[in-house]
């Protein structure tokens, strides 16, 4: 009985071999169909991941050019109204210079009229007291 339980051994040793493979390669099989949901994860959250950060530099690049455009077009804006005001005071500037010519040129004439007034009154006055001048001397002179 020995060599029959030895042949029923065998085929169990056989068999439980065969299971230990089977189950060993089911085991690595379950191990790398874990090790490529594992994979298949973290690509998808690395897709995601990029995709996300696609989208914010998007976004970001989208915001920086309304931004830079914004400026942009305030800065015409302010050069535009600057040159405007500049415009606008300069020609203030101008009336008000032209207003000062004519004053100065007022100013000068009546200085010249008083001037000429001045030395008109004054030859009057000369003549006037040259002329009382010879009357008084020739009213103290005794008379012969």
């Amino acid at each position: 009985m020995a060599s029959r339980q030895a042949r029923k051994s065998q085929p169990t040793a056989q068999a439980s071999e065969s299971e230990e493979e089977n189950s060993q390669q089911s085991s690595q099989e379950a191990d790398m169909h874990v090790l490529k949901a594992a994979r298949n994860v973290v690509s998808t959250m690395k897709n995601r991941r990029e995709s996300k950060r696609k989208a914010i530099e998007g976004d970001l690049k989208k915001r920086v050019a309304d931004i830079s455009a914004k400026l942009d077009a305030h800065f015409e804006s302010r050069k535009n109204r600057v040159t405007k005001l500049q415009h606008a005071q300069w020609a203030r500037l101008d009336a008000l210079n032209k207003k000062r010519e004519a004053i100065e040129a007022q100013i000068l004439s009546s200085m010249k009229a008083i001037e000429l007034q001045t030395t008109n009154i004054s030859s009057e006055l000369a003549a006037t007291y040259g002329g009382r001048i010879e009357e008084i001397e020739d009213g103290a002179s005794p008379r012969s």
